[in-house]
Parts: structure tokens; sequence; C-alpha cells
């Protein structure tokens, strides 16, 4: 119920939860090519998420996602 899929020997996350980061890191995609998007707030979000996702086994998806973010390692964010 708190939003994973237990099994005997591994843990999952539901799939709505999945579908929600997805649609998140569009929205971010498309702010950040607008120069709208706040990348502290958004990064802060990304982890909070990648925080609940670790506890099950989802290093492949939290790797995918992190590298379907356009802005996350852009070196212009660090300038």
């Amino acid at each position: 119920f708190c939003g994973y899929r237990i099994y005997k020997d591994y843990i999952l996350l539901k799939k709505d939860n999945k579908k929600k980061i997805y649609t998140k890191v569009k929205k971010w995609n498309k702010l950040y090519d607008e120069k709208k998007l706040d990348l502290r707030e958004a990064s802060m979000k990304l982890n909070s998420w990648t925080g609940h996702a670790i506890n099950a086994d989802t290093y492949c998806l939290i790797k995918k996602v992190k590298n379907s973010c356009k802005w996350l390692y852009n070196e212009s964010a660090y300038n």
C-alpha cells in the first residue's frame, strides 16, 4: 500500500508511480527547453523520488529516468 509491489524475492514500484515520474520528467524537459525550469526545485523532487525508488529493486529504472533528464547533466547548469 506504500507504492510498492512486494513479492517473495524482490520488490518493485507500482506502475502508476513510474508513469508519474516519466510525466514529470517530460514536463521538466519542456520547461528546460523554454528556460523556465527551476533547477533547484526539480532536482529536489527527482532526489526525493530516487530516495523512494531505491527501496525497491529499481537500479535500471532510476538510471533510465536520470538519463532522460535533459537538464540534469548539462554543463551550463553549473556555470
